[in-house]
Protein backbone atom coordinates (compact mmCIF):
# COMPACT_ATOMS: atom_id res chain seq x y z
CA UNK A 1 0.00 0.00 0.00
CA UNK A 2 1.28 3.45 -0.76
CA UNK A 3 2.03 5.83 2.03
CA UNK A 4 1.27 9.40 2.72
CA UNK A 5 3.37 11.75 4.94
CA UNK A 6 0.82 13.74 6.81
CA UNK A 7 1.98 17.06 8.16
CA UNK A 8 2.01 18.14 11.60
CA UNK A 9 3.51 20.52 13.42
CA UNK A 10 7.19 19.31 14.98
CA UNK A 11 6.23 15.59 13.96
CA UNK A 12 6.05 13.23 10.62
CA UNK A 13 3.20 11.02 11.10
CA UNK A 14 2.89 8.21 8.10
CA UNK A 15 -0.88 7.52 7.57
CA UNK A 16 -1.67 4.58 5.12
CA UNK A 17 -3.77 4.84 1.87
CA UNK A 18 -6.21 1.88 1.90
CA UNK A 19 -6.40 -0.09 -1.13
CA UNK A 20 -10.05 -1.17 -2.47
CA UNK A 21 -10.27 -5.30 -3.55
CA UNK A 22 -11.45 -5.08 -6.86
CA UNK A 23 -15.16 -7.22 -6.39
CA UNK A 24 -18.22 -6.00 -7.44
CA UNK A 25 -19.63 -4.97 -4.06
CA UNK A 26 -17.51 -3.57 -1.14
CA UNK A 27 -17.67 -3.85 2.83
CA UNK A 28 -19.23 -1.24 4.85
CA UNK A 29 -16.20 -1.01 6.56
CA UNK A 30 -13.96 -1.14 3.58
CA UNK A 31 -15.57 2.17 2.11
CA UNK A 32 -15.81 3.84 5.77
CA UNK A 33 -11.84 3.01 5.53
CA UNK A 34 -11.17 4.44 2.79
CA UNK A 35 -12.89 7.79 3.05
CA UNK A 36 -11.75 7.93 6.79
CA UNK A 37 -14.82 8.35 8.13
CA UNK A 38 -17.10 5.69 10.62
CA UNK A 39 -19.19 3.01 9.58
CA UNK A 40 -21.84 5.13 11.09
CA UNK A 41 -21.68 7.88 8.06
CA UNK A 42 -21.16 5.34 5.67
CA UNK A 43 -25.05 3.63 6.73
CA UNK A 44 -26.31 7.48 6.89
CA UNK A 45 -24.78 7.45 3.01
CA UNK A 46 -27.48 4.86 2.21
CA UNK A 47 -29.75 5.53 3.67
CA UNK A 48 -30.06 9.20 2.04
CA UNK A 49 -29.68 6.92 -1.07
CA UNK A 50 -26.00 8.29 -1.90
CA UNK A 51 -24.61 4.88 -2.06
CA UNK A 52 -26.66 2.41 -3.74
CA UNK A 53 -26.33 -1.46 -1.92
CA UNK A 54 -27.35 -4.93 -2.26
CA UNK A 55 -28.39 -7.37 0.86
CA UNK A 56 -26.57 -10.50 0.36
CA UNK A 57 -27.83 -14.29 1.59
CA UNK A 58 -26.25 -13.35 5.14
CA UNK A 59 -28.13 -10.61 5.31
CA UNK A 60 -24.91 -8.29 5.72
CA UNK A 61 -25.40 -4.99 3.30
CA UNK A 62 -23.09 -4.84 0.43
CA UNK A 63 -22.08 -1.52 -1.60
CA UNK A 64 -22.03 -2.12 -5.08
CA UNK A 65 -18.77 -0.92 -6.82
CA UNK A 66 -20.39 1.15 -9.36
CA UNK A 67 -22.23 3.05 -7.05
CA UNK A 68 -18.84 3.70 -5.04
CA UNK A 69 -16.99 4.66 -8.17
CA UNK A 70 -19.70 7.35 -9.13
CA UNK A 71 -20.59 8.42 -5.42
CA UNK A 72 -20.53 12.31 -4.78
CA UNK A 73 -17.70 12.00 -1.96
CA UNK A 74 -15.27 10.19 -4.45
CA UNK A 75 -12.04 11.53 -3.71
CA UNK A 76 -10.59 13.12 -6.86
CA UNK A 77 -7.15 13.95 -8.00
CA UNK A 78 -6.14 17.61 -8.12
CA UNK A 79 -3.91 19.02 -10.64
CA UNK A 80 -1.19 20.88 -9.28
CA UNK A 81 -1.54 24.35 -9.29
CA UNK A 82 0.52 25.69 -12.85
CA UNK A 83 1.37 29.80 -12.48
CA UNK A 84 0.67 31.69 -15.23
CA UNK A 85 3.31 33.78 -16.82
CA UNK A 86 3.73 37.19 -15.90
CA UNK A 87 1.06 36.47 -13.19
CA UNK A 88 2.27 37.32 -9.41
CA UNK A 89 0.10 35.82 -6.84
CA UNK A 90 -0.33 36.74 -3.50
CA UNK A 91 2.91 37.59 -1.24
CA UNK A 92 4.92 37.97 -4.97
Amino acid sequence: MPKQQAKKPGKAVETTIPQLPDRPTLRVSEVAAYYGVTERTVYLWIEHKHLKTVLTPAGQWRVTRKSFDECRFAKKVIAPHKKTPGFLGPGE
